[in-house]
């Protein structure tokens, strides 16, 4: 695990120009490897997702299935189906606020429903957030930061409820050919959670519409809430146009 961390993060050091590329977020979302950042998949595009997450709660793998669609230029809804030895699934949508001066960042607001049933417990939660997106270049690197605050309320069954706000932030690295290396963070709430929300993942385009990713996450498999291991998931985003036959 720590060699393969170490080549991930080798990976963000050799950095060039690129473009970034939009993929739905482990946990739904257009976004890094499992929380949102500003943009939207685009008009009448849809994207299909699914990998296998070895998560360290739950024994053996489990397969978030995400599909994102494109309603118009500023918005995306979409939802993810978990399946394997634990069920989950959410509903997601996201607005974005693009601006058109050069240096400024990007907006978005956003919210989520989830529900997650596990042998140690089951509960859902209900999301909003907002967070800015901005890109910095120079002549060797391109990279893309967020910065955002959520608040999640969370109904542990059958009578337990705690709601909290979290600041967050992800980068997002351009490598040579199209790829991507990310970084997101959401820090801890005592009251959601045992540990902080972290990813680190790596995006390689496949084909002009196929795009492949692995990468590590402590995430929950109902997308939320950081726990206290670590697990490695790996698979593929489909992009294609509604108007496409």
């Amino acid at each position: 695990m720590k060699h393969s961390l170490s080549l991930v993060l080798a990976l963000v050091c050799l950095a060039v120009a690129s473009v970034s590329m939009a993929y739905p977020s482990l946990s739904g979302p257009t976004g890094t490897g499992v929380l949102p950042d500003a943009g939207v998949v685009g008009d009448g595009l849809l994207h299909i997702a699914a990998d296998a997450y070895n998560a360290q709660q739950v024994s053996g793998l489990s397969l978030p299935i995400r599909l994102e669609y494109g309603v118009s230029k500023k918005m995306e809804l979409g939802g993810v189906i978990t399946t394997g030895n634990t069920s989950a699934w959410n509903l997601n949508g996201k607005i974005s606020y693009p601006t058109s001066r050069r240096g400024s960042a990007d907006c978005a607001i956003g919210a989520r429903f989830s529900y997650i049933d596990t042998n140690q417990f089951d509960r859902d939660a209900y999301q909003i957030y907002g967070v800015a997106s901005k890109d910095f270049h120079s002549a060797n690197t391109n990279l893309r930061g967020s910065v955002g605050l959520s608040w999640t309320d969370i109904h542990f069954m059958p009578h337990h409820n705690a709601s909290a706000f979290r600041p967050f932030t992800g980068l997002n690295f351009s490598l040579p050919h199209g790829a991507n290396v990310m970084i997101d963070y959401q820090f801890r709430s005592n009251a959601l959670e045992d540990n902080t929300l972290y990813s680190i993942v790596a995006r390689i385009p496949l084909s002009t519409l196929l795009t492949g990713e692995i990468g590590f996450t402590n995430m929950n498999l109902d997308g939320v809430t950081g726990n206290s291991s670590t697990g490695i998931f790996a698979g593929v985003n489909y992009a294609f146009s509604s108007e496409m036959h």
